[in-house]
């Protein structure tokens, strides 16, 4: 996973070397589904004058909930392919927390 700054702001993520996805989607998918709880997480990180990188890439992610972006992410990993939210979401999981999967 590699985690960057665009030159606008906006804080994305690569699997994989994939396509890239704003990183509020894949806090979605593990939990922190309002922007909210997003901003929540990064409160401390930012002073008034400093640029808030979360802020504007929440409103650049097209999605708002765990479901929407378990299949944003997995449109963006497996591009053509069909699948329900409720699988996405166990796939972009099982990415992350399967111990099989982990290499360190």
């Amino acid at each position: 996973m590699q985690i960057t700054i665009e030159r606008s702001g906006n804080v994305v993520v690569r699997i994989n070397k994939s396509r890239k996805f704003p990183i509020t989607s894949l806090l979605r998918v593990f939990g922190f589904e309002t922007d909210e709880s997003i901003l929540e997480l990064f409160k401390d990180n930012f002073d008034e004058d400093d640029f808030n990188y979360i802020k504007y890439t929440l409103s650049k992610d097209p999605t708002t909930n765990a479901l929407d972006a378990a299949e944003y992410i997995y449109n963006k990993l497996r591009p053509g392919e069909m699948i329900d939210p409720e699988s996405a979401l166990d796939y972009i999981k099982s990415l992350f927390l399967d111990p099989s999967r982990i290499s360190l």
